[in-house]
């Protein structure tokens, strides 16, 4: 049994398993993509009603109604998890995709001078952005930040391996304060 201590209060584990080992963490994060995928997918023919095909409609308003309704579907929850690179190619190419077909360009046309041109964010940017912005988050939580850190301690004393997928594997990298 594990006791962690958060100021005077001390939580006891019970489980015999640590969060972000290997044996707990086998499978990959594939539903969640998939899922997130779909959504977006189903999200922008959903807002095909008020004209984000239509080309009369401005750049501007369709990469606005893109960012709010579609990608924001894209990306949520990718903080939390750690993507590989699959997924991260899986996700820049829907997004890159989902806004061809919205100007109307064909499926194999560049993307990336697209996104320049009509000044969208490219995806593994905002990506990285939203995994920094989570584990400061984290990193600044003095409750989180103790039980990180004593889940690391304990991964270390026991020589546990800790998942390649794991966002603990991750958080390893911020630095003490």
């Amino acid at each position: 049994m594990t006791e962690i201590k958060m100021g005077s209060k001390t939580l006891e584990n019970t489980q015999k398993k640590i969060p972000g080992s290997d044996d707990q963490f086998e499978k990959d994060n594939s539903d969640h993509e998939e899922q997130r995928i779909k959504k977006t997918i189903k999200s922008v023919y959903s807002i095909g009603n008020i004209g984000i095909m239509n080309t009369p409609l401005k750049t501007n308003i369709k990469t606005r109604l893109y960012k709010t309704f579609c990608r924001s579907l894209l990306t949520y929850g990718c903080e939390a998890i750690k993507l590989n690179q699959i997924h991260l190619k899986k996700n820049k190419t829907t997004d890159g995709n989902l806004v061809k077909k919205m100007f109307g360009f064909c499926k194999r046309s560049r993307t990336t001078k697209l996104m320049a041109a009509i000044n969208m964010e490219l995806m593994e940017r905002i990506l990285v952005k939203r995994k920094l912005s989570f584990i400061m988050r984290l990193a600044n939580n003095k409750f989180t930040k103790t039980l990180v850190n004593n889940i690391l301690n304990e991964t270390r004393d026991k020589e546990i391996r800790t998942s390649k997928k794991s966002v603990i594997d991750e958080m390893k990298t911020i630095p003490e304060e």
